[in-house]
């Protein structure tokens, strides 16, 4: 029998005399035939082209992601969000510049349970090096690398999501069980959260940063605002000079990556100087105060987190990313008693949950709850 979700149809050839023969491609390229023999076998066989032909001109998976994504942008969510989660259905589902995905309605469970597998591995293509010592580029290739057991999650849960959405707009039909990919799980053990700064280190780490940043330097300061602020890298590097307010006592976070992330945060007193210095440049040897629309910062996450690794190596401590600043923050504020609800609001989220299980270093919650226990029966106040 011929696979589902087929993506082309060619022929019909005549295979033998009294045979002819047509060819199907399905959405990952592989190919199946059926053989049609005996009397009028050519025109049996061109009309099942005609016939699924005509089927593949139905609602593909390709129409509906590009439907879905463009209902959310109108849900007021960040380009990048968007384009993130277009990017994992169209993935997911094995939609490019030529597969379309196969039709909604030939999305079954077994379907789903091939696509879901066929996500394990991925093709990247790598560098072949040469010549002398090995170092000239002599040509191309490409290998298959496993992907993580997080990333994929992801993928499923964006395809979940979008899955429930073709059933509210009644392109797919769903049984007693669900979505054709409710119950879907990707196995392995998902890691959580990044390697974390010891509290020795994150004084060190602070400390460079800080002095780095007296001296003009920008990305430490941006460093620095990750750490004492536990803001995403993004939320650093994309503000204005009108989001440094009261001061520099304040700085507002008018677009984040959820709702949650639109925010006011206070500025410690150990930073809001340097903050302050960063709305001055100098043009012509003269200071001058930085336009209210101008960035303060030159480039992106990216350059910050090249930045994050360089103020590492300069402090001597290990080697850690962006995001793990933030985290660092969370546990830190923790270790101090700060409640998860006033943390989860400073991070920028709307639940707790997130909070304690990405950016909470493991049992620090316990901790801070036996502490404040302690030192409510040792006669002083929580």
């Amino acid at each position: 029998m011929v696979r589902r979700s087929i993506e082309r149809v060619y022929g019909p050839y005549e295979h033998r005399p009294g045979t002819w023969r047509v060819v199907f491609v399905d959405g990952r390229g592989g190919r199946s035939t059926e053989s049609f023999a005996g009397e009028g076998a050519e025109a049996r066989a061109r009309a099942a082209i005609a016939k699924l032909e005509a089927k593949l001109k139905g609602f593909t998976v390709s129409a509906a992601i590009a439907e879905y994504v463009g209902e959310l942008g109108g849900r007021e969510l960040r380009a990048t969000s968007i384009a993130s989660t277009g990017h994992r259905l169209r993935t997911f589902f094995g939609v490019d510049e030529v597969l379309t995905g196969g039709l909604v309605e030939d999305l079954t469970k077994a379907r789903a349970r091939q696509l879901l597998e066929a996500t394990s591995t991925r093709v990247v293509e790598v560098l072949v090096r040469g010549g002398h010592q090995r170092r000239k580029v002599v040509g191309r290739r490409q290998v298959e690398r496993p992907r993580s057991v997080t990333y994929r999650s992801g993928m499923l849960a964006e395809a979940g999501t979008f899955a429930r959405w073709l059933v509210e707009r009644g392109y797919l039909r769903a049984d007693k069980s669900g979505t054709p990919l409710a119950g879907l799980e990707v196995k392995g053990r998902r890691r959580r959260g990044k390697a974390q700064l010891r509290i020795d280190e994150a004084r060190s780490f602070a400390g460079h940063c800080l002095e780095a940043a007296a001296g003009g330097d920008l990305a430490a300061l941006a460093a620095a605002l990750c750490l004492l602020l536990g803001c995403r890298a993004s939320e650093v590097t994309d503000r204005l000079a009108r989001d440094v307010d009261d001061g520099a006592r304040v700085l507002w976070i008018p677009d984040a990556k959820t709702d949650a992330g639109r925010r006011r945060l206070e500025v410690p007193d150990v930073v809001r100087e340097l903050l302050a210095g960063a709305l001055v440049v100098q043009v012509d040897g003269q200071p001058r105060r930085r336009a209210p629309a101008d960035r303060i910062f030159p480039a992106d996450r990216h350059w910050l987190l090249h930045h994050v690794r360089r103020l590492c190596g300069a402090a001597k401590v290990p080697v850690i990313c962006t995001q793990s600043l933030r985290g660092l923050h969370s546990t830190l504020a923790t270790e101090a008693g700060v409640t998860a609800h006033a943390i989860a609001s400073s991070l920028g989220h709307t639940s707790t949950i997130m909070q304690q299980r990405h950016y909470t270093a493991p049992a620090t919650t316990e901790r801070a709850k036996q502490g404040r226990a302690f030192k409510v029966l040792a006669g002083g106040r929580s």
